[in-house]
């Protein structure tokens, strides 16, 4: 190695700690970096590799290694409380490490590393990141700052695609540049983090008077034509309008805000130009053709097991999804978070992931006021779980999961001893019954 790429690693190990320890003293900046590289990454164009190799290193790797960094210097000075939420995710990170080692034994480091990066590596450092943080009233905060800004982000560059490509149908496409390309302006986990971000606003994290600002986020939603979202969407709005006293709200005005949506969205629909945006909307419902290769896929992919083992700990990473689905190879991920979790850490690791949902959707009731004010834990936890069934768990939502984790974290309670107010000895020294104690 040459002295100029020695000083080349050294400066980018210098800029690796210090952006670790601006992490660590401002965590909102982590999440807000992590979830827009995050979202720059899964968008239309994909970013360059940093670093060329077997295993190239992208900006969303580097931001990883950052928050892990700050996990660990949290862990060190913070040393936060284990509970059963918390013991769930380090099983599943575990678990992970295990198969990726296995994988790594048979098929290679870079076949493995490059199989469990993000929905595996990622997203569990990502969710152990913010499940460490001491002030989780601060970071629930922030991270509804960030999740409102980067979904009107998102819906200002679906309204710019929109001007230049039109509306269209989840089966269509459009020719850009001399290529085709999905008529849809970005994909399902961007419809589903503006969705997130209309629930949190209409809960009333971000207070009351930003309510009316879901609206245009809901309508995007609509508009992206993501069947997945559309449903996980649904499914929040539903918890969310159910839950008693949700957000403050009371069960007449839930019920005025259901009607208003419901009347927004007819009206965005009735006024479609020509009804080609009705025309659209229902060709995405009744379009079957994804649902059709994604359920044929998942059952020969569940014919790769062989045995005991390889149910309960999972095939190891680098093994690939490749199946035949209506006489085509396809190698891409199944699109089913509960299938994959399956196939890779076994029904031991897909057990450790149904019990962190468990735990979190019991903890509910027990957040503390001000947390209960803010998190409409259940309703974002609904949606999570329905998205997994029909997409991979993306490294955001692991932002989400990891708060969810914090909010829920037993508070430590004081040592008694440090809580006793010590006596005045003179009133007590020489006293008894029925004697009075001169002062």
């Amino acid at each position: 190695m040459t002295a100029t790429n020695l000083l080349l690693a050294a400066t980018a190990l210098l800029a690796l700690c210090a952006l670790t320890g601006c992490v660590y003293r401002w965590p909102g900046s982590g999440i807000a970096l992590f979830a827009a590289a995050q979202l720059q990454e899964t968008g239309r164009t994909h970013s360059a590799a940093l670093v060329d190799g077997p295993i190239g290193l992208m900006t969303t790797d580097v931001l990883t290694l950052v928050l892990l960094g700050a996990t660990l210097l949290n862990w060190l000075r913070h040393r936060p409380r284990t509970h059963p939420a918390l013991l769930a995710l380090l099983a599943l990170l575990a678990l992970t490490a295990g198969s990726v080692l296995r994988g790594a034994a048979v098929f290679g480091v870079p076949h493995a590393g490059n199989e469990a990066r993000t929905a595996f590596l990622q997203v569990l450092c990502a969710a152990l990141f913010t499940a460490t943080l001491p002030d989780p009233r601060a970071a629930l905060r922030q991270l509804a700052r960030v999740w409102v800004a980067c979904a009107f982000a998102l819906a200002a560059l679906a309204v710019m695609w929109w001007a230049q490509a039109g509306i269209g149908a989840s089966s269509g496409t459009v020719l850009i540049d001399g290529e085709l390309q999905d008529a849809r302006p970005m994909g399902a986990p961007e419809a589903l983090l503006i969705g997130q971000a209309a629930v949190l606003l209409l809960y009333g994290t971000l207070g009351r008077r930003a309510r009316p600002l879901a609206w245009p986020l809901l309508l995007v939603v609509v508009l992206m034509q993501h069947r997945t979202a559309w449903v996980a969407t649904a499914a929040m709005l539903a918890v969310l309008l159910l839950t008693r006293r949700a957000g403050g709200l009371s069960r007449p005005l839930r019920l005025l805000y259901a009607t208003v949506l419901a009347s927004v969205c007819a009206g965005a629909l009735a006024l479609g130009s020509g009804g080609h945006v009705t025309s659209s909307l229902v060709a995405s419902g009744e379009d079957a053709h994804t649902l059709d290769w994604r359920l044929s896929g998942w059952s020969a992919l569940l014919g790769q097991a062989r045995d005991g083992a390889d149910w309960l700990l999972g095939l190891p990473f680098g093994s690939g999804y490749a199946r035949l689905a209506g006489g085509v190879l396809i190698t891409v991920s199944p699109h089913n978070y509960y299938l994959q979790l399956t196939l890779r850490i076994g029904l031991v690791g897909l057990a450790a992931f149904l019990l962190l949902y468990a735990l979190l959707w019991r903890s509910a009731p027990r957040l503390s006021p001000d947390l209960a004010r803010g998190l409409p834990l259940r309703a974002l936890l609904c949606g999570q779980l329905v998205f997994c069934a029909a997409d991979p768990s993306y490294p955001e939502q692991a932002l989400l999961l990891g708060l969810f984790i914090a909010c829920t974290r037993p508070e430590r309670t004081s040592d008694p001893e440090s809580c006793h107010v010590p006596q005045n000895r003179t009133d007590h020294r020489h006293h008894r019954p029925g004697r009075l104690v001169p002062r």
